[in-house]
């Protein structure tokens, strides 16, 4: 298997994935930052980041095999270890368990963005912020920007409850 995983280098603001082309890879983040995001109107809105030692793929695009509806940026340059999607699926019929494997990240990917959701829908602007502080590389890495269209608050929104947390 360590023939099947290639070290992938990437410089900042490269986009990794667009709509419409299909999640041929999944990769680990040896050292860097990324975003999954998608577009409403002409502004990027966040739905994932992921910061070094983390799993990055498109669920969706990756394991059904069909074109992505999602953007994946890296933020920062980035070194990656991919492994491609063939390369699953022989693992995957030469050795069942790695089924387990496969399944824990779906299931992960899951609870995230059910998670995320039920936050939009029934946290306060201000209660979403404190708990985006327990993921503090998003926080130092991401924009403003895109800290504010992650949470579902403008910039305006944001500065003031970084006020407000700032002055208690």
């Amino acid at each position: 298997m360590a023939a099947a995983v290639k070290e992938e280098f990437y410089t900042k603001n490269q986009v990794i994935l667009g709509v419409g082309q299909v999640a041929n890879r999944f990769w680990f983040i040896r050292k860097g930052f990324a975003m999954e995001y998608s577009y409403k109107q002409k502004d990027k809105i966040p739905h994932r980041f992921w910061n070094d030692g983390e799993i990055m793929v498109n669920v969706s695009s990756f394991f059904k095999q069909v074109p992505s509806e999602n953007y994946i940026e890296i933020l920062e340059p980035s070194t990656l270890l991919a492994v491609n999607y063939g390369q699953v699926e022989e693992l995957l019929h030469q050795f069942p368990e790695t089924h387990m494997i496969t399944r824990a990240i779906v299931e992960e990917y899951h609870s995230y963005a059910e998670k995320k959701a039920l936050d939009l829908l029934t946290l306060s602007s201000e209660e979403r912020y404190l708990q985006l502080q327990r993921t503090p590389h998003i926080l130092q890495k991401a924009s403003v920007e895109y800290i504010a269209a992650y949470l579902g608050v403008s910039r305006k929104t944001l500065s003031r409850i970084r006020a407000k947390r700032n002055h208690k």
